[in-house]
C-alpha cells in the first residue's frame, strides 16, 4: 500500500491529537501563570505583614516610652522637663527632685535638665539593643535590605500640648471656616458646617441662619442633636447635611489641626510653626480680636502646659515609608488607679513629606537631623536569647 493510500485510510480522529496537545499546553501555561501570580502576591502580602509587624512593635514601644516621659516629666513653661534630677520650680522657691529639700538658685543651676518643648518638639526613639542613625532621611538613599541592615532610626516622636490645637468643641467661625476650607469644603459648605456644629453642641434650641436644631432633625427622621460636646471625630457624621459636606473633607488634614478635647482657649505658645502660619495668628486682624467679648479668645500669654498632650509617632518602614500614629493623653497625677487617659486619633502610612512638615526648613532639605533621644524612660527587655 502506498503512503498516499495509508494517509487516505487513516481514522479522522488521528488529526485532532495535535490541537488537543496544544490546548493542554495552553491550559498548563495559564495555570502556571496564575499560580506564579498568586505566589508573588502571597509573598508580597507576607513581606508586608512582616514589615507591618516590625513597625507595630516600634510604634507600641515608642508610644509607651513617650507616655511614660510625659507622665513622669515635670511640667514647665513651654514643655516638660524629663530629667529625674531636675529641680521643681514653684511659687515659693525651688525644690529638689523628690520635693523634700529647698534649693538655692546656684544649687539648681548645676542639676541636669532634659527639656522637651510641647510645640511639636521632636525626639528620637530606638528599640533597646539597636544603634540608630540620627537621620530619618536615610531611606531616600537606602532601600530594601541595605535600609533594614543599616541600623536606621526606628521612630521619631513629636509632642504638642493640646492647647496648641483648636478644639471642635470650642467652635469659632473666624477660625473654623478657614479650617474647613483647608480640609476641602467650599465657603458655603464651610459656613453651614460651622453653624450646624454650633447648633449641635450648644444647649439651647435657637437655630442659627444655616444651622439645624431638633425640629430640623425630626423632619428628616434623624436622631436629634446631642446638645453636648463631641465625643469623637466620627460623631461629625451625625450632623445635619453631613453627607453633603463631610464627603468633601480630608479628615486627616482636619485631625492634624483640630482636636475633640475641650480647651479653655488656643495657646499660641504651643502652636507648631505650620499652624501659626495657617491661622495667621501673628497678623493684626486676629490680634485685634482679643477685645472683650471675642468668643473662645486666643491665649497668647499662657505658657504653662494644660496636662493634655498630642503625641505623633513616625515609625520608619524598610520600604522607605513611615507608619504614623497620632494619639492624645491626659495626665491624672492624683489618680493612682487611672494615672492617665488615652484617646486614639488616627493611624496612617505616609511618605517622608509628611514628616518634613514638622521639621524646620533647613532640616527639611534632607540634612542630617540630630535629635535627642527619650533617655529617661524604662525599657523592657525580653528574657529570650
Amino acid at each position: 500500500m502506498s503512503g498516499l493510500e495509508a494517509a487516505t485510510n487513516r481514522s479522522p480522529e488521528h488529526g485532532f491529537i495535535l490541537p488537543y496537545v496544544l490546548l493542554v499546553i495552553a491550559i498548563l501555561a495559564i495555570a502556571s501563570t496564575i499560580a506564579a501570580q498568586r505566589l508573588t502576591r502571597a509573598t508580597a502580602v507576607i513581606s508586608d505583614m512582616q514589615i507591618k509587624m516590625q513597625s507595630e512593635r516600634v510604634l507600641q514601644s515608642a508610644e509607651a516610652a513617650a507616655t511614660y516621659a510625659v507622665l513622669t516629666g515635670n511640667p514647665t513653661e513651654n514643655g516638660y522637663d524629663l530629667s529625674p534630677e531636675s529641680p521643681i520650680k514653684w511659687e515659693y522657691g525651688i525644690l529638689s527632685a523628690n520635693g523634700l529639700k529647698t534649693l538655692q538658685p546656684q544649687e539648681a543651676e548645676g542639676l541636669l535638665s532634659d527639656f522637651w518643648p510641647a510645640d511639636g518638639g521632636l525626639r528620637r526613639y530606638s528599640l533597646p539593643g539597636r544603634t540608630g542613625e540620627q537621620d530619618p532621611f536615610a531611606s531616600r538613599r537606602q532601600t530594601g535590605a541595605s535600609a533594614r541592615n543599616s541600623g536606621a532610626m526606628d521612630a521619631i516622636v513629636s509632642l504638642q500640648d493640646i492647647s496648641g490645637l483648636v478644639s471642635l468643641n470650642n467652635v469659632n467661625s473666624r477660625v473654623f471656616e478657614p479650617l474647613f476650607k483647608y480640609a476641602g469644603a467650599d465657603p458655603q459648605q464651610s459656613r453651614r458646617l460651622v453653624e450646624t456644629l454650633r447648633d449641635y453642641i450648644d444647649m439651647d434650641s435657637n437655630k442659627r441662619p444655616v444651622g439645624a436644631e431638633r425640629n430640623d432633625y425630626r423632619r428628616q427622621n434623624l436622631p436629634p442633636p446631642s446638645n453636648s460636646p463631641l465625643r469623637s471625630f466620627e460623631e461629625l457624621g451625625a450632623l445635619m447635611h453631613a453627607d453633603e459636606t463631610l464627603n468633601t473633607l480630608d479628615m486627616l488634614k482636619l485631625k492634624e489641626l483640630a482636636t475633640i478635647e475641650s480647651t479653655a482657649g488656643f495657646r499660641n505658645a504651643f502652636a507648631a510653626p505650620s499652624q501659626k502660619e495657617f491661622y495667621t495668628l501673628n497678623t493684626q486682624s486676629l490680634l485685634e480680636s482679643r477685645r472683650p467679648g471675642f468668643e473662645n479668645g486666643l491665649e497668647y500669654d499662657i505658657k504653662r502646659t494644660s496636662g493634655k498632650a498630642r503625641i505623633r509617632i513616625w515609625a520608619r518602614r524598610s520600604d522607605g515609608r513611615f507608619d504614623k500614629r497620632v494619639f492624645e493623653i491626659e495626665r491624672f497625677l492624683s489618680g493612682i488607679g487611672e494615672p492617665y487617659r488615652r484617646r486614639w486619633v488616627y493611624d496612617a502610612t505616609v511618605l517622608n513629606s509628611d514628616l518634613e512638615k514638622n521639621i524646620s526648613a533647613a532640616r527639611a532639605r534632607g540634612e542630617p537631623l540630630n535629635l535627642d533621644g527619650l533617655k529617661h524612660v524604662v525599657h523592657a527587655a525580653s528574657s529570650a536569647p
